[in-house]
């Protein structure tokens, strides 16, 4: 039995858009979202009683169990291993995440936002590896919600004062460094923080009076939270003079003429002045690129994203898995490398106008009414952070040899990101005098 008890209120902060899925699917139509022919499927969030975004408890001490040692499992429990082994429950008690929306919802313009169920639809194609290009069929779709927005999560700690200063708060202070949670985390998207600095904290004492159990009238404290300084990152600095295009899957009529002009091509935009860069496609290029440097410069296997990692019967990931693999994951081996936070700065209009026409592939003259415009954003400077290796996983010398030939060979020939690379489109290199993380409008706010 324990004699004390301590309870508290957090408010975790959305640094990018999130994912945590219910394990269903439903069609763009079943959601009451305008739909193509094609009517693709969507993966949908876990949702509350009330349809609105829910933190699933379980999602959130996943996330948070590596941030901080826990040899006795006092604070997340320690799973039974057999021979007679016995597992024990945590004591750190969390309950579920309550939605808070983003302040201002309506300058919102990702695909298919739904300002009534706070959350949009965000389209993702796999990178084949060995073109760089798109690879075929692989389009899918998940739901966000958008980042900026908060939830509310209670919990307990059951324990003495002592213990919960002792580790407790050093696991809030971690949290409040900011954290990845949910899927695509290692691409960029799924950043949260804890927000509080000062945290209330409840506390509940059982005595004995006389022979008869008694409850203490309940004392609150104020408990300080200073951040933990945050991981280690390498900034990539890159400007593109030229446009960039991440496609919007919407189609729009043209706002300059009264027609319908729905075969026009637009940017995906984050509202009306921010272009979005997706991490995901920043990996996956890199990806792509990684593997063709794996083969030429070190002289092994070609990447296979579809390989898997057993650790009973492979207890050697370096053995098991090539460094390429060990970089960017597969099933079973989290990846090493993440995207921490993108910032992206416009320098030039939201919506420059190129026009395009269809060729026939046999005469290469131009197709009847195949006229369509192109509307992208040009001259932008990004900075990537990422964090290589993890806390328990730090990097070794094959990965590191394997990063500094990605870093080098990017400052050499650059890095093409989004659509249309091949006719000139998105097309970056490394900044001679390389801006801050802080320079640019982040698309996940620095923690």
């Amino acid at each position: 039995m324990y004699l004390e008890r301590h309870d508290f209120k957090l408010e975790i902060e959305l640094l990018s858009d999130l994912h945590i899925g219910d394990g269903a699917t439903k069609t763009l139509s079943a959601l009451n979202l305008v739909s193509s022919k094609a009517d693709p499927t969507v993966k949908t969030i876990v949702r509350d009683a009330n349809e609105l975004p829910w933190l699933p408890p379980t999602s959130l001490k996943g996330a948070i169990c590596d941030l901080i040692d826990d040899p006795q499992g006092a604070l997340f429990g320690i799973m039974p291993m057999g021979n007679g082994h016995e597992g024990s429950g945590g004591r750190l008690l969390l309950w579920g995440g309550l939605f808070k929306p983003v302040t201002a919802p309506g300058a919102i313009t990702m695909p298919f936002w739904d300002q009534a169920r706070h959350s949009f639809i965000m389209p993702h194609v796999r990178i084949d590896r060995a073109s760089g290009a798109a690879a075929e069929n692989r389009l899918f779709h998940r739901e966000y919600v958008p980042k900026g927005c908060c939830f509310a999560v209670e919990g307990c700690w059951l324990g003495s004062t002592d213990e919960f200063d002792a580790l407790v708060v050093p696991l809030f202070e971690a949290m409040a460094a900011g954290f990845p949670l949910g899927a695509a985390s290692g691409a960029g998207f799924g950043r949260v923080r804890l927000v509080d600095r000062t945290i209330v904290v409840t506390q509940h004492v059982l005595v004995n009076d006389n022979g008869y159990p008694r409850i203490d009238p309940p004392r609150d404290r104020d408990v300080t939270i200073t951040p933990a300084p945050a991981p280690a990152t390498k900034t990539l600095a890159l400007v593109c003079p030229g446009p960039l295009l991440i496609v919007d899957p919407q189609r729009h009529a043209d706002p300059e003429t009264t027609a319908d002009d729905h075969i026009d091509m637009f940017g995906l935009m984050r509202d009306a002045t921010l272009p979005e860069l997706l991490g995901t496609g920043v990996i996956g290029v890199l990806r792509s690129r990684a593997s063709w440097l794996q083969q030429t410069r070190m002289g092994l296997a070609a990447d296979d994203p579809d390989g898997k990692y057993d650790a009973a019967k492979q207890p050697n990931p370096r053995t098991a898995l090539t460094p390429c693999q060990r970089l960017f994951g597969v099933a079973g081996w989290a990846k090493k490398l993440r995207i921490a936070d993108i910032a992206l700065k416009l320098n030039g209009p939201a919506n420059n106008r190129y026009p395009g026409i269809a060729l026939d592939d046999f005469t290469q003259a131009s197709i009847e009414g195949a006229l369509f415009g192109i509307n992208a954003p040009a001259n932008l400077q990004l900075n990537v952070a990422f964090e290589c290796g993890t806390r328990h996983y730090p990097l070794d010398a094959c990965e590191c040899a394997l990063i500094e030939l990605i870093w080098t060979d990017i400052a050499r020939y650059g890095l093409h990101l989004g659509h249309s690379g091949g006719v000139g489109f998105g097309w970056f290199e490394v900044a001679s005098a390389a801006p801050s993380v802080d320079a640019g409008v982040s698309n996940a706010k620095a923690a």
